[in-house]
């Protein structure tokens, strides 16, 4: 059973790692229509994933509990210490390609904010509360 929930956790995982590099993908396009649609995705993912972890966690603690003088390299098989290594590494693809992709959610909504300050300009009035100025721009076009 053990195999079967590592190999699905992989799966979860190597579907997130796309997802997230399409997501890259998408906004170097400004196409974030589509990123929000495949939030719900992502999130189901992840919560799969959690949950087939949960149940790996589980297993290995029985295995361990019912074979105390072994170590986990002799409770796993070969199969299964090949897939435990592989949600290692593809948990450490997710964790690089999320940064990546939070770099980028960053730079864009710092675009916008300068964006929005340059239409909408605030001034700053005392203690940090701004207040919203009238833009020129706004002026001549309204």
């Amino acid at each position: 059973m053990i195999t079967q929930y590592l190999n699905e956790a992989n799966t979860a995982l190597r579907e997130l790692i796309d997802i997230t590099n399409r997501d890259i993908s998408d906004i170097k396009e400004a196409k974030h229509d589509l990123l929000f649609e495949r939030t719900k995705i992502k999130e189901e993912l992840v919560r799969t994933f959690e949950n087939k972890k949960a149940i790996i966690d589980n297993e290995i603690v029985t295995l361990s509990q019912k074979f105390p003088d072994k170590a986990l390299e002799e409770l796993l098989d070969e199969q299964q210490q090949e897939l435990l290594s592989s949600m290692k590494k593809n948990l450490e693809e997710l964790k690089n390609t999320n940064k990546r992709f939070a770099s980028l959610v960053i730079s864009v909504s710092e675009f916008y904010d300068s964006l929005i300050s340059k239409i909408l300009p605030r001034k700053t009035v005392g203690y940090g509360k701004d207040t919203s100025r009238h833009s020129n721009f706004l002026q001549l076009a309204g």
